[in-house]
């Protein structure tokens, strides 16, 4: 299965991201930021593991608090991050991580913010499977 595509919009990055669980649409969502900020993996290492928390009022929510709060992380620090566990429970609204940041000496593409543009986490079925989709605009 895709993890994520890239979809026409006149000014921004739309994207539509792809899980077969919602821990992997997360997963995927901040594979495909990372992917934007730095184009090749050969240019960074593998620096730290970090356990990090959120809690949102719903899925859009923490989603958009989730890759916003690690892209301003990434900013400050110089650095990109890929998640080693995640567990999200739907009903608390809570995302508990553990991410590895990796150490990058720039950034191939300036991401401004996260948008709830088009943003709706939902269940949909792709060639008869059940998975989570959802699209995301990224502001550049």
């Amino acid at each position: 299965m895709r993890k994520f595509k890239i979809l026409p919009h006149p000014s921004e990055l739309h994207m539509r991201i792809y899980g077969r669980t919602l821990e992997e649409l997360f997963s995927n969502a901040l594979e495909a930021m990372s992917g934007i900020q730095v184009k090749s993996d050969s240019h960074f290492k593998e620096n730290k593991i970090k356990k990090l928390i959120w809690k949102a009022r719903d899925l859009n929510a923490l989603l958009v608090d989730f890759l916003s709060d690690l892209l301003a992380m990434s900013q400050a620090n110089k650095e990109i991050y890929r998640i080693r566990k995640i567990k999200i429970d739907k009903h608390k609204m809570n995302l508990a991580a553990e991410i590895i940041s990796y150490s990058v000496a720039g950034f191939d593409e300036d991401i401004k913010a996260v948008t709830y543009q088009y943003l709706n986490i939902r269940q949909v079925v792709k060639d008869k499977e059940k998975i989570w989709q959802t699209d995301m605009v990224f502001d550049i």
